[in-house]
């Protein structure tokens, strides 16, 4: 009879953790692993993550944080990265054995007294194969689905002259930044990176938000921790940085993700950012990428779209994907 035991991770485990999500897991990247999710300072997050094992052999995990919201104890997998969910062996992605997996994370959350739990796996870009079974067994265990709408290019429906599939009006932009000598270079420098972090403190203040990261933590998961993963690209007019990006890069999965995107606003009327994703969509094609994601373009568990946004990415000759996330009531 096979026997199903779940515990909550542990510093000890760190490299087994690490060990799977590299090289046993079919979803998981880097950004599940704890050299990832460890980067943020001790207290920010109250970490109740789980490693599930089958007959004593470790075939999946789940990076989690514990919240309270609207009076809850909600298990929630994770607010520290991109993405979280079920980290999976391919020996439990059958129907069965993850049905019988997901009842008892279940059971175990619950036991550990959480009201709620909330999944928001990894995108199928990442995945190989597809996670359209563990989205059935969401649907056939009662889960809520919500769906984010995330924008990509697809290489493989992409004429190679990267200028031929934007829209006119973008192809005109392009040119005009051709014209006005802007220039797109890589940020190695930690000065580069510094005032990359400037201009997006500087975009977010009209929306009275801050970045995310600090630019320590940008600098130390580029310097220590990344340094082939994650990767700044920036433009500049007259000698100046008025544009960039923090790309995330899958080289297994021959995908792309830009974190953030960001212009000085002081430069907008120069069409600074449009030039960036026209560059970053012709260095990822040149490197032989199948897809460049630009992230999502919804808010509130997808029930708002940013239609400017939407459009803007649509006119680069980008596709569609969907962001799944998953929601359950596990109250006793």
């Amino acid at each position: 009879m096979e026997e199903w035991r779940i515990r909550k991770y542990a510093e000890k485990d760190k490299e087994i953790w690490d060990e799977f999500i590299k090289k046993e897991s079919i979803n998981g990247v880097f950004l599940q692993s704890r050299k990832f999710l460890n980067y943020h300072k001790p207290g920010r997050f109250q970490d109740c993550s789980i490693m599930v094992y089958l007959n004593e052999k470790l075939v999946a995990v789940c990076p989690a944080c514990e919240i309270f919201e609207d009076g809850e104890k909600v298990f929630f997998s994770h607010k520290g990265s991109t993405y979280g969910g079920l980290v999976l062996c391919r020996e439990v992605y059958k129907t069965q054995k993850l049905l019988e997996l997901m009842e008892n994370v279940e059971e175990y959350v619950k036991e550990q007294g959480y009201d709620r739990i909330v999944f928001k796996p990894t995108m199928n870009l990442l995945s190989a194969p597809s996670m359209d079974l563990m989205e059935y067994c969401f649907y056939y265990r009662d889960y809520t689905e919500y769906k984010e709408i995330n924008t990509y290019i697809n290489y493989r429906n992409y004429d190679t002259e990267v200028l031929n599939n934007l829209s006119k009006m973008k192809q005109r932009i392009i040119k005009k930044c051709i014209k006005n000598e802007m220039s797109f270079y890589e940020l190695q420098e930690e000065s580069e990176i510094e005032a990359f972090h400037e201009i997006l403190s500087k975009n977010l203040m009209k929306f009275e938000k801050k970045p995310v990261h600090t630019v320590e933590e940008l600098l130390e998961l580029k310097t220590e921790r990344f340094p082939e993963e994650i990767h700044f690209f920036g433009v500049r007019y007259e000698e100046k940085l008025v544009a960039g990006t923090m790309v995330f890069e899958f080289a297994e999965k021959k995908c792309a993700h830009t974190q953030y995107l960001a212009a000085d606003p002081d430069y907008n009327k120069l069409s600074p950012m449009s030039f960036v994703y026209y560059k970053v969509a012709e260095y990822y094609m040149k490197k032989g990428y199948d897809t460049l994601s630009w992230g999502i373009s919804t808010e509130d568990m997808g029930r708002y779209i940013n239609m400017g946004l939407t459009n803007n990415k649509e006119e680069f000759g980008s596709e569609h994907g969907l962001i799944k996330i998953y929601e359950k009531s596990i109250k006793r």
